[in-house]
């Protein structure tokens, strides 16, 4: 886990935008993750800012004039940035619409140390899980791969082909799959195909036969692990403070 966590909060409301600050410090600092804020009151700044400097993990306020925290996500998400997302407003009649920019959590301005707390604590979990590395030796020489950074496997007979989201882009590793999904399983990879296992952090859409990644890359999802996947993807989500219904 890292030893800092860096947040970048952005409401038109200055009171409410210290206020924020000081509770999700406070909040990060009792998990045992002390917080680096930045603090934006307009979403074109908070846009800009995303984009360079790095963040952690966004709050966003929803009503805001000019744009609004969700069409602010949306664009975010589309431009590639994978920092986690929480929305806090009082608009809970958007939380369906806030799933468009695939959030984190929403929390209620109106409990929002209660929300916040839990959603710290999911964080600070899943966090500690992301900073777990597969081992492997390929061709002679040993990778450390971040678990996080692994996207799917891909099943080749004995070799299995894991795609990540950096560089190098993939790696082949003689390995079964059945030794993989049972080493990765705790770790939220779910196996959805004979041939295939993802990482459920990486999920953006299950469909009837296929699963959409959040680069937009697809994976079969077979007819015989299809409602086991949801069910297992579901039970992940809530584990890590997700809101689902």
């Amino acid at each position: 886990m890292k030893d800092r966590i860096k947040v970048g909060i952005c409401d038109d409301d200055t009171p409410a935008l210290g206020a924020i600050s000081g509770l999700v410090e406070k909040i990060f600092t009792d998990e045992g993750i002390p917080a680096d804020i930045e603090l934006y009151s307009g979403s074109r700044e908070m846009f800009s800012a995303a984009a360079d400097n790095g963040f952690d993990l966004l709050l966003l306020d929803i009503d805001m004039p000019d744009k609004d925290g969700i069409q602010l996500g949306r664009e975010l998400r589309r431009k590639g940035n994978t920092a986690d997302i929480i929305f806090v407003s009082n608009c809970e009649n958007r939380v369906f619409e806030s799933f468009q920019a695939e959030p984190m959590g929403f929390v209620r301005k109106s409990n929002f140390f209660s929300d916040m707390t839990k959603y710290a604590r999911a964080y600070v979990k899943r966090a500690g899980k992301t900073r777990k590395t597969l081992a492997a030796e390929i061709g002679g020489v040993i990778y450390n791969i971040p678990l996080g950074d692994i996207v799917y496997i891909e099943g080749a007979l004995a070799k299995q082909h894991i795609y990540t989201d950096k560089k190098p882009e993939y790696y082949v590793l003689r390995s079964s799959m059945k030794e993989l999904e049972c080493a990765l399983e705790p770790y939220g990879f779910l196996r959805v195909h004979s041939g295939f296992i993802v990482n459920s952090s990486h999920i953006s859409v299950i469909k009837n036969s296929e699963i959409v990644l959040l680069d937009g890359r697809t994976v079969p999802l077979s007819r015989s692990k299809a409602q086991e996947t949801r069910e297992k993807f579901l039970k992940l989500m809530r584990s890590n403070g997700s809101v689902t219904f």
